[in-house]
């Protein structure tokens, strides 16, 4: 990543998720990707040895973590694309889970930083709230992701 004191615009990136047939696609548009998150469990240890009284907090066994979901915001365009995915995982199908990155990029483009996330399937749809007041706002829909990994990988 380049050395540089203002930080990157937040609304310059891209999803890309895996396919089934092996491809590596643009999801969509997305005005909003939330939740690239992880948590590892931490636990608290009583008093030390020696007579210090404070409380220690050491890291948990096992590889203990949490993935926060991700949750993606578009106008809708199609959603032929997501109600399939959808699909196949509501019958458990191999096809649901898949991987894939959010990348942000530089205001030329460049990509800069990605998040990978893995094994991961839709469980939630959101359709856009529908009203008639002719205020010109975009429909966005909602996607949110369970995945079961998320680490920061080359920017591609």
């Amino acid at each position: 990543m380049p050395d540089r004191s203002v930080p990157y615009p937040s609304f310059n990136y891209v999803v890309y998720l895996s396919h089934p047939a092996g491809l590596r696609m643009p999801l969509g548009g997305f005005s909003e990707a939330i939740g690239l998150t992880q948590r590892s469990a931490v636990y608290r240890s009583g008093n030390e040895s020696g007579g210090n009284l404070g409380v220690r907090k050491i890291p948990g066994t096992g590889g203990i973590h949490n993935v926060g979901d991700i949750t993606l915001k578009r106008g809708v365009v199609s959603v032929g694309d997501l109600w399939s995915w959808m699909a196949a995982a509501r019958n458990s199908s191999s096809a649901a889970r898949r991987s894939g990155t959010v990348t942000l990029r530089d205001e030329t483009g460049t990509p800069i930083i990605s998040w990978k996330f893995t094994k991961a399937m839709p469980v939630r749809y959101k359709g856009p709230p529908l009203g008639g007041k002719g205020s010109g706002d975009c429909a966005i829909e909602e996607l949110v992701l369970s995945a079961e990994s998320i680490e920061l990988a080359p920017p591609h």
